[in-house]
């Protein structure tokens, strides 16, 4: 059976420069999966917003994954067939965790029980977010707006974080660590949106084998990672700390960030070619 590449991609530090926030290194490998109709789907902890002002930079028109597998966003009419949920505006929204406002609420009330050290987007401005993150405002302004999700920093001791996480859990929530913010969340990780897109492409693709070569940097990219056929690890100073053993192969780049990516992407494509 013909193979039907997939491609899924974290950005921080893997697709984007973590300093510049930069593909530019990447516009090579990016270019021959335009040439050749290779889907790029962008699976990251950025928001709507956020991923599709990227999306406009690349040309990109494929399904989109937000907020660490919160949501996967599909242009109305890509798909022959139509996702269960009915489509918003230009998108089909298939959700995967609880609304924002649920998770701010169970960071408060938790935080007022113990005076916990712990603070998030919903907690500062604008100009705050920009500056912890290193964005010029109107990027921190699509970064705040966020629907499933809350990025929070913790600064107190290692038993006042176990109590924090076995409450959320208590209630149904998670914490993921990402690059900069430990991420409260739903129950559901990047894998989620991974498995639902491999779904629908192969049932758009009954013909062919629909391969995900998924790319990330850091453990909140793990479950999208075991949930691909070909994991590509991209060297960062977190990457070390990805142990990946599900795929059917497993690549790990010399080079960081963009130039990794394009690195292994474009060798990957020689191999399908």
């Amino acid at each position: 059976m013909k193979p039907f590449p997939l491609i899924i991609t974290d950005l921080d530090a893997t697709l984007l420069d973590h300093e510049t926030y930069s593909w530019q290194p990447a516009s090579e490998a990016l270019a021959a999966l335009r040439a050749r109709s290779i889907p790029l789907v962008l699976n990251s902890s950025k928001t709507r917003p956020e991923i599709e002002l990227l999306r406009t930079e690349l040309g990109n028109r494929h399904p989109f994954v937000v907020e660490n597998g919160a949501a996967v966003l599909t242009p109305v009419g890509y798909f022959r067939e139509p996702a269960q949920e009915p489509p918003g505006d230009d998108y089909e929204l298939e959700r995967f965790g609880a609304p924002r406002q649920t998770i701010v609420r169970e960071i408060r009330r938790l935080r007022s029980e113990r005076d916990l050290a712990v603070e998030g987007f919903s907690d500062w401005t604008v100009a705050q977010i920009a500056e912890r993150t290193g964005l010029p405002l109107e990027s921190a302004a699509r970064a705040a707006d966020r629907c499933c999700s809350e990025p929070t920093v913790f600064s107190g001791d290692s038993a006042s974080l176990e109590w924090f996480q076995s409450e959320l859990e208590r209630v149904g929530l998670r914490t993921l660590q990402g690059g900069r913010f430990l991420h409260v969340t739903g129950r559901f990780d990047k894998a989620d949106g991974v498995r639902r897109l491999r779904e629908r492409y192969s049932a758009e693709h009954p013909d062919q084998e629909v391969v995900v070569i998924a790319l990330g940097d850091s453990p909140n990219d793990q479950g999208m990672l075991d949930a691909a056929d070909v994991a590509v690890i991209v060297r960062s100073p977190r990457s070390e700390r990805l142990q990946v053993s599900k795929p059917r192969r497993i690549l790990r780049t010399e080079l960081p960030g963009p130039s990794g990516w394009n690195q292994a992407v474009g060798e990957l494509l020689d191999e399908f070619d």
